[in-house]
C-alpha cells in the first residue's frame, strides 16, 4: 500500500491535483460553513429557514449534471476550471455584502453550480493521474479533499469572531479565484506534458501533417490477446483457457 501512494505522489501531475483539490475544499468549505450563520445575523432569518437557503447548493450541482454536455462542449476543461471559479467567487461576494436576503438564494445556487464546474473537472483528472494505481490515486484525491474541507472549517471558526461572517466569505473568494486561475493555467499547459506523464504511450505525427508544422498525438500502444488451451485439460474435462495478453509494455496471463 505504501508503494501505491508513494507512485501516486512521484508524478507531478498528480501532486498538482492533490494541492488544488485540497485548497478548493479549504477556501469554499471554510466560509460554507457559516453561510446560515451570516443569514441570520444579516437578515435575522431563522436557522432552519437559513438552511433551506444553503439546501440550494445542492440544486446547482443539479443544473450542473443538466447543463454539463453543453459546458463541456464550450468551455473545455481549463474553461470549465476557470469559469467554476469565477462563478464560486462571485457568488461568495453576493453572499458576503447582499444587500437583501434573496440574494442568498441566488448566491447559494451559483455556489454549487461553480463548484461543480471545478471539482468535476478536478475529478476527471484524478482518475487519470496515475493510471497504474488508479485506487490508490481516487483514494488520495478523496482524502486531499476532505482534509482541505476540515482545515478550511477549522480556520474559519478560528477567524469568524475577528473578522466577521462577510469579509470571511471574501476571503474564500479571492483563494478560490486564484486556485481556479492557476489550475486551468496548468491545464492549458498540459497536453505538452503528456510525453513525460504517460510513460504508456508513443507519440506519431498526425496524419497529413506537413514537416513544417507538423503536430503530434498520443497513442496507445495495442493490445494482443492470444487463447489457446490448457495442455492439463483432457476431453473429458471442462477446457481451461489460457488468455495472453501482451503490449510492448508488459504482459500478464491468465487462467479462466
Amino acid at each position: 500500500m505504501k508503494d501505491d501512494f508513494s507512485h501516486v505522489l512521484a508524478a507531478p501531475w498528480a501532486r498538482v491535483i492533490l494541492l488544488t483539490v485540497y485548497l478548493e475544499g479549504l477556501f469554499l468549505y471554510g466560509p460554507f460553513a457559516f453561510f446560515a450563520t451570516h443569514l441570520h445575523q444579516q437578515f435575522d432569518m431563522s436557522l432552519s429557514a437559513a438552511g433551506l437557503v444553503v439546501m440550494l447548493f445542492g440544486a446547482g450541482g443539479f443544473a450542473y449534471a443538466l447543463g454539463s454536455r453543453r459546458l463541456v462542449s464550450a468551455l473545455g476543461e481549463a474553461g470549465l476550471a476557470r469559469g467554476g471559479g469565477i462563478v464560486m467567487t462571485l457568488a461568495l461576494l453576493a453572499m458576503a455584502f447582499a444587500p437583501a436576503w434573496w440574494w442568498a438564494l441566488l448566491a447559494s445556487l451559483a455556489t454549487g453550480l461553480g463548484f461543480y464546474m471545478m471539482h468535476n473537472t478536478l475529478q476527471v483528472n484524478a482518475t487519470q493521474m496515475a493510471p497504474a494505481r488508479r485506487g490508490a490515486a481516487v483514494a488520495s484525491f478523496a482524502s486531499c479533499f476532505f482534509l482541505g474541507q476540515s482545515t478550511g472549517v477549522a480556520l474559519a471558526g478560528q477567524l469568524v469572531e475577528s473578522i466577521g461572517t462577510a469579509w470571511l466569505m471574501a476571503s474564500g473568494a479571492l483563494g478560490l479565484l486564484l486556485v481556479s486561475a492557476a489550475f486551468a493555467r496548468k491545464l492549458r499547459q498540459r497536453p505538452s506534458q503528456n510525453a513525460r506523464d504517460d510513460p504508456g504511450a508513443w507519440t506519431q505525427p498526425l496524419a497529413g501533417a506537413t514537416t513544417a508544422g507538423a503536430r503530434e498525438t498520443r497513442v496507445r500502444p495495442p493490445l494482443v490477446v492470444r487463447m489457446t488451451a490448457s495442455p492439463c485439460a483432457s476431453d473429458s474435462s471442462p477446457r481451461a483457457w489460457i488468455t495472453e495478453r501482451r503490449s510492448p509494455l508488459r504482459s500478464w496471463t491468465t487462467i479462466s
